[in-house]
């Protein structure tokens, strides 16, 4: 008496089931806008770790040319300013393609310069190496180090280029900032 075509009374046992399928569809949704939305965040915040961590890098390098040009003996060691790059190599994901592929090499030519150091002077404790002897090898170490400079100076502009990319839009009603905001990058010197 009671068939699949009996009427409305049909429709009133699968509201149930309309119900727990409208239920599964949002909570798929607010799950995955979350995990995109906390995506988007580690991502920001990597980029920021590793933007911030290149450009004492970058002073590093400067440091180091100084130190060459006025011949000071030594130059300091660049290994233990990648700590933040070295303890996030997994989260690299986070990035782009092509901040990858910019930071990963930018990180490879800091590694060859602290083999060439390491080669050409003698190792005084973990972070410096003093130099004896010819000039020609602080001359090509020299250049080495202007060689990192500028991929430094690529690679923060490819961060902070994505950066502005990835920046929440401002609301339009917002004030001005009282004041300019600070640079992204630090200048670093040009090659001599």
């Amino acid at each position: 008496m009671y068939g699949i075509g009996a009427g409305p009374i049909v429709l009133w046992h699968l509201l149930p089931m309309f119900t727990m399928l409208i239920m599964v569809m949002v909570n798929v949704g607010t799950n995955r806008g979350f995990a995109m939305a906390q995506s988007r965040r580690d991502s920001r915040r990597h980029r920021a770790a590793i933007a911030a961590e290149l450009a004492s890098l970058g002073d590093l390098v400067r440091e180091n040319i100084w130190l060459i040009r006025t011949e000071a003996g030594y130059v300091l060691s660049c290994r233990s300013v990648t700590a933040v790059y070295r303890g996030t190599m997994g989260r690299l994901t986070f990035l782009a393609e092509e901040e990858i592929a910019s930071v990963v090499a930018t990180y490879m030519l800091v590694e060859r310069l602290e083999g060439l150091a390491a080669a050409r002077g003698k190792p005084i404790g973990s972070s410096v190496f003093r130099f004896e002897g010819a000039k020609d090898d602080l001359g090509r170490l020299r250049r080495e180090y202007f060689k990192v400079a500028a991929e430094i100076k690529k690679t923060l502009a490819v961060l902070g280029r994505r950066a502005a990319e990835d920046a929440p839009a401002a609301p339009s009603s917002a004030a001005p900032p009282s004041e300019p905001p600070a640079p992204a990058a630090r200048p670093l010197p040009a090659a001599a």
